[in-house]
């Protein structure tokens, strides 16, 4: 099984690294480089990072090619890492966020004309 080795910016020099095998399931080529899948990524990064960093970055990746149910369904396949209850806990709040914004817009649009 192929290894995908992840970096992120610490207060560490250099930037602390994560090694772990990934199961094939959860990773794709991308102009021939292995990365995670999306849900994958959205999930190391609410496992990782702090809640308020963790957050931005899976706001930021909502609605490409990410849906917060494949978040939730990709948090249930993970077995004993740190913060996976604070993890798992902020996934409803993410969807309630994103549905009150998705609403906010429609508000907003819809004054416009």
């Amino acid at each position: 099984m192929p290894k995908v080795c992840a970096a992120h910016p610490s207060k560490a020099k250099p930037p602390a690294s994560s090694r772990r095998v990934i199961p094939a399931e959860f990773t794709e080529t991308i102009g021939g480089v292995l990365v995670t899948t999306p849900a994958r990524t959205a999930a190391d990064l609410l496992l990782i990072e702090s809640p308020d960093v963790a957050a931005e970055g899976v706001l930021a990746m909502l609605g490409g090619h990410l849906r917060v149910d494949e978040i939730a369904e990709q948090l249930r396949h993970e077995r004993g890492r740190r913060n996976l209850p604070r993890a798992r806990q902020m996934v409803p709040q993410l969807a309630e966020y994103v549905e009150w914004r998705t609403r906010e817009l429609i508000t907003t649009a819809a004054g416009r004309y």
